[in-house]
């Protein structure tokens, strides 16, 4: 039986990690959504996304969630 290895880059990563936050944004679960929330946000980071801070939280841009 012959194995195969498949190595992976850091923008095909970093595009499922942000897929998988934005999925679970949408979660009736608090903790689940927090949680996806601040994935997307640390992505968003480490991408060097300038605007990492205006996703959105329950529908209203962070400046107006307060």
């Amino acid at each position: 039986m012959q194995s195969y290895e498949r190595t992976y880059s850091q923008d095909e990563i970093s595009a499922t990690m942000l897929n998988i936050s934005l999925l679970n944004l949408g979660m009736e679960v608090e903790a689940l959504r927090s949680t996806a929330y601040d994935l997307a946000c640390a992505v968003a980071n480490s991408l060097h996304y300038e605007d990492s801070k205006t996703i959105p939280i329950n529908g209203a841009h962070p400046a107006n969630a307060l």
